[in-house]
């Protein structure tokens, strides 16, 4: 951390984090409202499927399975502010799933991205994309 590093960049830094890695949380845990860390009107790039909006993306996480489990897990997390109230997040997430209780698998690492808007209730998502840079071995 360079002595440029301002207690406030810090704060915005970890807010902004914790709202990329919540998402993964709130969508891996079934927590309701996992679509409200996105803007009203923001945009998801779901492995090339594009949800415009709260009301589409709680509608694809509610297309699950109710037996499948998933675990996404964020890494080389890299945070940049691109103005006061503008943020942008780059990372990789190790997707693992399992259906039905079976053994745990590795399905894929995704690299991602996030853009951000800082608003009376936070930071929120305006838009996220993510696709597959490594895939495992499907399943026999």
């Amino acid at each position: 951390m360079s002595a440029q590093y301002s207690a406030r960049d810090a704060a915005i830094h970890n807010a902004v984090a914790a709202t990329t890695i919540g998402f993964y949380r709130a969508v891996d845990l079934r927590l309701d409202g996992a679509e409200e860390f996105f803007l009203e009107d923001g945009e998801w790039n779901r492995m090339g499927t594009s949800l415009h909006g709260r009301s589409a993306i709680r509608a694809a996480l509610a297309e699950r399975g109710a037996t499948r489990k998933t675990s996404h897990l964020v890494s080389n997390l890299v945070v940049s502010s691109q103005a006061e109230d503008l943020a942008r997040t780059e990372f990789f997430v190790t997707v693992y799933e399992s259906i039905d209780d079976a053994p745990l698998r590795m399905m894929s690492i995704l690299a991602g991205e996030d853009r951000l808007v800082q608003t009376a209730a936070g930071w929120k998502i305006k838009y996220r994309t993510a696709y597959r840079h490594l895939t495992t071995t499907p399943a026999r």
